[in-house]
């Protein structure tokens, strides 16, 4: 909407003006002989004139009105923030027997609504220290959004099945109810019943900006309890209306309210009550604002120093700041029928806010285009009031654009470090010099705690079609570093509050009556910052419901992990994470918590589980799916059949006919892991979280195994037979039951039951390759071992009955097995000779020694025949290489773990494996200096020879190969004049083909010379 007064493009925020446009006298500048002094005062002069235009108009028999738009006074009253040079109680005792209404205190600052006979007696109070007025002004945005559909909010709420409720949103804007017609949108359902804490003191500047925001709110989370208090009464009164919404139960809060003269480079009063009710658990939402980056920020440069009158009566001289190549001014084009506001801030502690004050006095000015003539000035006394801001004012009411200068001058103290200001109002003014497009986030807005919200236009979001969403022109960009601490002292690094704005929300929206139509559909669009902050707020009362204990920090964390990108890829100071995914930050903190009943006992299962979490919910294929499992295996499946509030599901038993995926063994006795995954796709699903299941079995099983005796064995003694009960054996025509002893679904070793009493006892054999039905098995080895039944059903169709643990050791010494290799840690800068390994088995069964490979994953990287055999116990293995290989070239030892395996060749081509032990080897040798680059060998630099370690196989001069003997040094003198020819085998059957010329050594690119080389790269 826009602003009468200034006719600005941009989006509606409140910005409440401390110093309006001050033509101030002359600003004292000590220790700049050139400035004039400033009067001793502790009236600001827009204050003070306040007073004498109320006293001609009561004069005049007429009622008093502020010729100024953003001044916080109507009738007999203004608004103020006053600064108290001690005590702030007395302070606020004096200002309420001056007849001062509304008074609100934090730290040194005290907001009151004064009436306005009563301002020349705040000179004589020696509690104040400075007053001015808390200016106050409605900057309306232009356009509608439909920002529920843009975010997703309606997918969120029709996903999750969340409305809000029990979550309490607290507003804070300029006025609620000053306009009227409350009662007639709670009646026609666009509002919910709102909790007033305090309205707009007077009504005087109140557009019911709050109301529309609560609209908005309630739009999106229709459930949720609305509560509102005013903005506009001084920053004192801000923060303590915060803290009143906190305290009131308000888990969210939303304010599109800025004063300008809040610290920049400090965390000021309401800062700070931002950062204390976030830390309380409250998550806070402000808007980023509607400065897009009109900023100027800049170090400080001494420029010219100019007397008093320099250029005309208004300017009261001093040190100004070279802007550039000596230019003290900085040329801006102001559009027809604009008007801005400049503010001013430099890096010094506020006295309102804690510390001594600002040391310096600056003022700013407003020269015409020929830098002749002072426009506006803002000329406080800052060294006296303590704080480091000036705000100055300028409208063109013309049909043309104008240019003007900005010049910006020390008058008294030291020149600041670094000066930034920021145009409010301004986003048409065109900066045409020495723009620095810096952040215009600061204030509150600015706060660690706080979570500021950019704007994008709903109908250029993708569910309107617009893919990336487009920010707003208008919407304000970070950043703005913290330089001092709350008690005015700098801090050693700057904290560049960087993350700032945090989150993208969508602006426009039909309200009831704010602002103006500009769709056609009949109601009044709301656009701006001030409009995507209560969306966002909004949103975050549905993750509340949904998930009442979550931070405000995961709040932010929801909100910013799934948004969609807007600008560069991640974050950036524009659009943050990008716009708001409201379905998505839901789903994103879903969790499970509980099921119940458990423990159950199968003899009585119950009918349903209810499972308990948070943000449970349907993507629009179905309820979420639950799977029973054990050890990785699912058990059995089930749909949910009834979601509750998105905390609770309802969960049929599980059995064949709930499952989703073919049928499952089913539950039994035993820890289950009930997990719970949304479906995300026709085929996908999304693990939210698992809550653990007992199971207990006191039925008379039909079908089934209940143990094994003996149920633990040593491999040094074991059974002859072991004894299985159950229920339901039986031999069905095709012998007796048949057992599988089995560890992580690989078969050790089976053998048929050699007898059977009733259904119920088992006796096995103890299993071995002569009791196997499917051949030789691996054998029982340490561990557990799953022992599973079956019935045979057919000649090759076979039913499980069931299965019971058995528990083996082994404490035989091994008749087969490999114990240690030495060295059994190597490095390939100084390998052994030959290895010593030790076991027992080993042997010669007239096909030669046993045989070593060198493996890792599986793959042989080495292999040699064992030298040397002393009994069965110990074999000598030479060191690994091609030479050694007996099935081609291998890859050789490489730095890594090795899994040495030894085997017995027991024929031709047939090997026993006796066993494995591991082996270490590191390479500490440097990198190889010749490496292939297609069909060239390239020498690297420092490469004096080709020695073994580069494992060439052949070398050729002159196109004749000779075998490359590993003992051979070749020199590069032995390559001069000549090309040479090496090739290296790849694989043991391709080779590669590369050529060097020496002295000077450069590459010669031949072409392939036989078909069996190939390229390495």
């Amino acid at each position: 909407m826009v602003s009468p007064a200034m006719a600005i493009e941009g989006a509606t925020m409140k910005w409440i003006l401390r110093l309006g446009v001050v033509l101030l006298a002359l600003a004292s500048a000590a220790g700049v002989a050139s400035a004039d002094p400033k009067p001793a005062t502790k009236i600001a002069e827009d204050l003070a004139s306040v007073a004498a235009q109320h006293t001609a108009a009561t004069s005049r028999g007429v009622v008093f009105r502020s010729v100024d738009p953003f001044l916080p006074a109507a009738d007999d009253w203004v608004t103020i923030d006053a600064v108290a040079a001690g005590n702030p109680g007395a302070l606020a005792a004096d200002l309420k027997g001056l007849g001062a209404q509304h008074v609100a205190v934090f730290g040194r600052v005290v907001s009151a609504r004064l009436p306005i006979p009563a301002i020349p007696a705040l000179d004589i109070l020696p509690t104040l220290r400075f007053a001015q007025p808390a200016y106050s002004a409605t900057n309306a945005g232009r356009v509608t959004s439909q920002g529920d559909r843009a975010m997703r909010a309606d997918i969120a709420r029709a996903t999750v099945g969340v409305t809000g409720a029990g979550v309490t949103v607290g507003v804070l804007s300029d006025s609620f109810n000053c306009r009227g017609g409350a009662a007639t949108d709670v009646a026609t359902g666009d509002l919910s019943p709102v909790t007033v804490l305090l309205e707009e003191p007077g009504c005087g500047s109140g557009t019911d900006e709050g109301r529309a925001m609560l609209q908005i709110v309630h739009d999106v989370a229709p459930s949720a309890d609305l509560a509102f208090a005013t903005a506009f009464a001084g920053v004192a009164s801000f923060a303590a209306n915060i803290r009143a919404l906190a305290t009131a139960g308000a888990r969210v809060i939303v304010d599109d309210v800025i004063y300008l003269t809040e610290p920049m480079f400090q965390d000021g009063v309401i800062a700070q009550t931002v950062d204390s009710v976030v830390a309380q658990g409250v998550t806070y939402f402000s808007s980023a604002g509607n400065n897009a980056r009109q900023s100027y920020d800049h170090a400080f440069v001494a420029g010219g120093v100019f007397p008093a009158g320099a250029f005309g009566a208004g300017f009261g001289g001093g040190i100004a700041h070279d802007f550039g190549g000596g230019d003290v001014f900085q040329r801006i084009t102001v559009p027809p029928a604009t008007s801005f506001r400049l503010v001013l801030q430099w890096d010094s502690p506020f006295f309102s806010v804690g510390g001594t004050g600002t040391p310096n006095d600056v003022d700013v000015y407003i020269l015409n285009t020929a830098a002749t003539q002072i426009l506006a000035a803002a000329t406080t006394n800052n060294i006296g009031s303590g704080d480091p801001v000036e705000l100055v004012g300028f409208a063109n009411p013309g049909a043309t654009a104008v240019d003007v200068n900005i010049m910006i001058v020390t008058r008294a103290g030291p020149n600041p470090g670094r000066i930034k200001y920021v145009l409010f109002g301004g986003n048409r003014v065109v900066i045409q010099q020495f723009a620095t497009n810096s952040g215009t986030i600061y204030g509150h807005a600015n706060a660690q705690g706080a979570i500021a919200v950019g704007a994008a236009f709903y109908g250029q979001t993708p569910e309107f079609g617009v893919n990336p969403s487009i920010l707003e022109s208008f919407s304000s960009g970070g950043t703005t570093p913290i330089l001092f601490n709350t008690a005015g002292t700098r801090l050693g690094a700057a904290d560049p509050r960087a993350n700032k704005p945090q989150i993208v929300a969508p602006d426009g929206g039909d309200t009831t009556f704010f602002v103006s139509d500009t769709d056609g559909d009949g109601f009044p669009n709301f656009f701006g910052t001030s409009a995507a902050a209560p969306h966002a707020a909004a949103v975050a009362a549905l993750i509340l419901e949904a998930a009442p204990t979550v931070t405000p920090a995961q709040v932010l964390a929801a909100l910013q992990s799934t948004a969609r990108d807007m600008g560069p890829a991640g974050f950036d100071n524009d659009s943050g994470f990008g716009l708001i995914q409201a379905d998505a930050a839901l789903l994103s903190l879903s969790t499970v918590t509980g099921i119940t009943p458990t423990p159950i006992d199968l003899a009585s299962p119950p009918a349903t589980f209810m499972i308990t979490g948070e943000i449970f919910g349907n993507r629009g294929f179905g309820l979420p799916a639950v799977n029973f499992t054990r050890g990785g295996v699912v058990l059995a499946q089930a749909r949910a059949t009834a979601l509750t509030g998105g905390t609770a599901l309802t969960v049929p038993f599980p059995t064949d006919a709930t499952s989703l995926g073919g049928a499952h063994p089913g539950l039994s006795a035993g820890a289950v892991d009930v997990q719970v995954y949304d479906q995300t796709g026709p085929s996908t699903y999304l693990l939210i979280g698992s809550t653990l299941l007992t199971v207990a079995d006191t039925r008379l099983c039909t079908l089934c195994v209940t143990g094994i005796a003996p149920s633990s064995i040593d491999l040094a003694t074991p059974p002859a037979a072991f004894s299985v009960a159950g229920q339901g054996f039986a031999n069905a025509g095709f012998g007796l039951p048949v057992v599988n002893f089995a560890r992580g679904g690989v078969v050790l070793a089976q053998a048929r039951a050699t007898a059977l009493t009733g259904g119920t006892a088992l006796t096995v054999p103890f299993p071995t390759d002569a009791t196997s039905l499917g051949g030789p098995h691996s054998g029982l080895s340490a561990g557990p071992v799953d022992v599973q039944v079956y019935n045979q059903t057919g000649p090759s169709a076979y039913q499980l009955v069931g299965s019971t643990p058995l528990t083996v050791t082994d404490t035989r010494p091994c008749t087969r097995c490999v114990t240690g290799i030495a060295p059994s840690s190597i490095d390939l800068a100084t390998p052994p000779a030959a290895f010593s390994v030790a076991g027992q088995g080993f042997a010669n069964a007239g096909f030669g020694l046993p045989v070593v490979n060198f493996t890792r994953g599986g793959v042989v990287l080495a292999q040699a025949r064992a030298t040397a055999l002393i009994g069965s116990t110990a074999l000598t293995v030479p060191f690994p290489t091609d030479a050694t290989s007996l099935g081609g070239p291998h890859s050789g030892l490489s730095a890594g773990p090795v899994d040495v395996q030894v085997y017995n060749q027991t024929g031709p081509s047939a090997y026993q494996l006796v066993g494995s032990t591991p082996l270490t080897v590191t390479d500490t040798r440097p990198p190889s200096q010749v490496s292939f680059l297609n069909d060239l060998i390239l020498c690297k630099p420092g490469c004096q020879s080709l020695t073994a370690s580069e494992s060439y196989t052949r070398l050729a001069v002159s196109g004749t190969f000779f075998p490359y003997q590993p003992a051979t040094t070749l020199t590069l003198s032995n390559f001069q004049g000549q090309v040479h020819r090496v090739r290296r085998r790849i694989g043991g059957a391709a080779a590669c083909t590369g050529y060097i010329r020496g002295s000077p050594l450069r590459l010669q690119d031949q072409p392939r010379r036989s078909p069996g080389d190939s390229d390495l790269s």
